[in-house]
């Protein structure tokens, strides 16, 4: 969390998934994406929906005690950190949503 290890501007994406969740130090980590993905990169974000009706794999509570937060604020931290939101395509997955950012700040 602390430290991606790949140099400067190295990468095209970043692919975070069913992780983003656990994050500490989201906001550093997010930095991280940032230098070490190409102008432009792509960040790509999958994770739980924080709605019980949408978990179906897990028991009831589990998703509210388990996910430190929802999709807005999860938008938000990301926006903030400086990427632009390009797209949130439903792909079909019913517990899962994905969220595509381009990186603008680096």
């Amino acid at each position: 969390e602390d430290a991606i290890t790949l140099p400067d501007d190295s990468v095209e994406f970043v692919l975070i998934c069913d992780v983003y969740h656990h994050l500490t130090f989201p906001t550093k980590t997010l930095k991280e994406c940032l230098r070490v993905l190409k102008p432009k990169g792509k960040l790509i974000l999958i994770d739980f929906h924080r709605d019980d009706a949408c978990i179906h794999t897990k028991p009831a509570g589990w998703v509210e005690k388990h996910v430190r937060a929802d999709q807005d604020a999860f938008r938000a931290e990301v926006t903030d950190a400086g990427f632009a939101l390009l797209s949130e395509p439903d792909l079909g997955m019913k517990e899962n949503y994905v969220m595509i950012f381009e990186a603008i700040d680096n």
